[in-house]
């Protein structure tokens, strides 16, 4: 069989049966996934019909040898596995080339008084890779770290830095910012922290988020002087009068993609030869701020079980257990912790 039947018949297959065409980027993502692969099976002379649980192992490896990141490599062996599962089905392939695990999937909602639960199989992406002592731990930049990466941005890109490692924010969200929701400096003056409103969430809701005052200064400042109106200057002298609200805008006036804002931090990561995302802003942000409220009084006999429930809201979880891996955490980076920047004054730990 030839090398480029299989892969277009299965695309084929999700874009118009199973209907994942809404955007392209859909079915390109795993045809990206696929070719690599398909290719490495062609060069070693491996049966792509047919291929053994030992040559994706194989295929694996490499990846990983190439330093293929994690997430990247279970994404690409997902796609892998739901390429042979949709062969074997049409009878393609003879046998599938990984193993079937069984798992229980409970129903909830209107049938799950018909059946409560249900046995069902899930591919084991293997071969599995081997997880360090922190496995699943978010993580945490230390001061140190934290200064070597701000030393890297320009003015936009160290505030926009400065909002997810002291607010939390995700991408998306600081994009999202615009000049509306900061209130005037004088309804904020003499108070260390202020609320403002998020139109825009993970979950699609709106939410609450305390940003300190000294943050909102320097964004006002951004905005009124020093970074904003020299992007507002050059958007104009190319004629682009039609320029967005948001506080964070592209070279040239436009709306601030959160991919850039990934990249950029990406490429200064690289920079100073440090691990992790953009998102590990985040997980610094939550680490400190549950370290400082577990140091104050107000939360100190309560085991971390309060500074929990304040930490859920300030992250705007759904689930209680999205919060409590920052526990571990917390202890596990115990020692490199320096919550000072985080500390809340008295009073101002709940959000109301």
């Amino acid at each position: 069989m030839r090398i480029e039947y299989l892969p277009t018949e299965y695309l084929v297959y999700l874009a118009v049966i199973r209907g994942d065409a809404r955007s392209p980027k859909t079915w390109m993502a795993r045809a990206y996934a696929l070719l690599p692969f398909l290719n490495f099976m062609d060069e070693h002379a491996f049966s792509i019909a047919d291929p053994t649980e030992e040559q994706l192992s194989h295929y694996r490896n490499s990846l990983e040898r190439n330093g293929v990141r994690r997430e990247r490599l279970a994404r690409v062996m997902s796609v892998i596995c739901d390429f042979y599962e949709w062969s074997h089905r049409k009878g393609f392939s003879k046998a599938l080339p990984f193993t079937l695990a069984s798992q229980r999937v409970t129903n909830r909602g209107l049938l799950a008084h018909v059946q409560a639960s249900r046995l069902t199989s899930r591919s084991i992406l293997i071969p599995r890779v081997r997880r360090s002592r922190d496995g699943r731990m978010p993580r945490f930049y230390t001061l140190a770290d934290q200064a070597r990466i701000l030393d890297e941005f320009d003015e936009r890109d160290r505030l926009i830095a400065e909002w997810a490692l002291f607010t939390g924010l995700r991408e998306f969200e600081i994009c999202a910012l615009t000049i509306g929701q900061i209130p005037p400096q004088r309804e904020y003056q003499g108070r260390l922290t202020t609320i403002i409103r998020l139109a825009e969430t993970k979950f699609g809701k709106a939410a609450d988020l305390r940003v300190p005052t000294w943050l909102l200064n320097k964004t006002y400042q951004y905005v009124a002087f020093f970074g904003r109106p020299a992007i507002l200057r050059a958007a104009r002298r190319r004629g682009n009068s039609d320029i967005p609200a948001n506080i964070f805008l592209g070279r040239w006036g436009t709306t601030l993609r959160p991919d850039s804002v990934y990249n950029r931090f990406k490429a200064a990561l690289a920079v100073v030869s440090l691990p992790g995302t953009f998102h590990d802003l985040r997980h610094t942000f939550a680490i400190c701020t549950l370290d400082a409220l577990m140091r104050s009084e107000r939360y100190a006999g309560s085991k971390g079980l309060e500074a929990l429930l304040v930490l859920k809201s300030r992250m705007r979880h759904e689930q209680i257990s999205s919060t409590m891996i920052y526990l571990r955490a917390r202890e596990f980076y115990f020692e490199d912790i320096d919550s000072g920047l985080w500390e809340l004054p008295a009073g101002e730990g709940d959000l109301t």
